[in-house]
């Protein structure tokens, strides 16, 4: 029975006595951090939360930046990860074949009856994949230390391995003994999804669900036009719903800003993108090596900037505090003072009101105290928001 069908059922399993569910962390625009318990998401957009001293409560979705869970993150011990049109990740095994694809065993979020027109990439071990073709497959095999690239047609997928033709005929390559790296699928344009509200999750086995949240149980989501699965709140790590109203830093296209030396670091990169644990809390973060910048297309209609900002050092394990100079211009014209951050003293709150008809924001690391090697400025958390 696919994951689908399972589900039907449990729509309301949310609607339990509260002292059964668990408390998240809800972060909103509209107010400090609260610890809550979630009651339901409403066909309306609004969610029915209750917190500790204040009863219960209607949030709208649309404000909520992110609900925070106790899990962590652990490794989920499992062989394959799937790559889904819509960009899902998921970590679980091949059970079987099926009528469309094949059976995915997870352990977050049972199993899924998987067509083979939703996946994108099946990864089989760690190695860096080539991009998509519009016209083959490819079934890609280690080599020694190359990868060999067999253009063709997944035919099927199973326990047992790929059936897979080429141009010299149809086989089945067994996973192991033929040293499978993955399959990459030829690129088609993804199906619409239709109804909920979009949102990205991650859950404690590392699995990426990226998708629209159903009204009904909060974690019931459609990863896909034929995947719809419901996680278990205790699996949760963070949840990030989608919304008009802001868009993160951490998402947007940027384009790096400023020359580096070799004193600074140039052969290093000016900005990354990481996920992980961050300081208690699962988080998406931007790192920007100063002295660099990142330039961004402001989003219309937005008229203020939110960043929680800290600064780190390559140099800490040598007791050398480092500092990071945070500069903020609309269109090339600086907002507000500049803000000098040390490593070791925590996060500061960066709130500045942005001219909505700004085309442009520009956000500066610059060195602080000295010119060392290393200082970093992290964004943890960053929002061009409308108010």
């Amino acid at each position: 029975m696919s994951c689908r069908a399972l589900l039907i059922p449990a729509l309301f399993l949310l609607a339990g006595p509260l002292s059964s569910q668990r408390a998240f962390l809800l972060e909103t625009m509209d107010r400090p951090a609260v610890a809550v318990r979630v009651l339901a998401l409403e066909a309306d957009g609004q969610v029915r939360v209750e917190s500790v001293g204040t009863g219960g409560w209607r949030c709208p979705l649309a404000s909520v930046l992110s609900l925070r869970g106790e899990a962590a993150v652990a490794a989920s011990g499992r062989n394959t990860t799937l790559e889904l049109a819509g960009g899902s990740l998921l970590h679980g095994n091949i059970t079987r074949e099926s009528v469309d694809g094949f059976v995915f065993a997870t352990a977050r979020c049972g199993n899924l009856d998987v067509s083979l027109d939703d996946v994108l990439v099946v990864r089989f071990r760690e190695a860096e994949l080539p991009a998509a073709s519009s016209a083959d497959d490819l079934l890609l095999m280690q080599r020694g230390g190359a990868l060999d690239k067999l253009p063709g047609e997944v035919l099927s997928v199973s326990q047992d391995g790929v059936r897979f033709k080429s141009t010299a005929g149809e086989r089945l390559f067994h996973v192991q003994r033929d040293e499978v790296v993955a399959l990459v699928l030829r690129k088609e344009s993804p199906r619409a999804l239709e109804g909920g509200f979009p949102a990205r999750a991650v859950l404690k086995d590392g699995s990426l669900l990226q998708g629209r949240l159903l009204a009904g149980a909060l974690w019931r989501m459609q990863l896909t036009p034929a995947i719809t699965v419901q996680v278990d709140a205790d699996d949760l790590v963070l949840l990030e719903p989608g919304s008009s109203r802001f868009q993160r830093l951490v998402d947007a296209p940027f384009e790096i800003k400023g020359r580096r030396g070799l004193l600074d670091g140039a052969a290093l990169p000016a900005c990354t993108r990481r996920e992980g644990m961050v300081a208690g809390a699962w988080r998406r973060v931007l790192h920007l090596r100063a002295p660099a910048g990142i330039a961004l297309q402001w989003p219309q209609g937005a008229n203020e900037f939110v960043a929680q900002l800290s600064a780190n050092t390559d140099n800490l394990a040598r007791g050398v505090q480092g500092s990071v100079r945070v500069i903020v211009r609309a269109d090339g014209r600086a907002l507000g003072e500049e803000l000098l951050l040390r490593a070791r003293t925590g996060a500061s709150i960066l709130r500045l009101a942005v001219p909505p008809e700004t085309r442009e924001l520009e956000v500066e690391a610059a060195p602080g105290e000295s010119f060392m090697t290393g200082a970093r400025l992290v964004i943890l958390e960053g929002f061009m928001q409308r108010r």
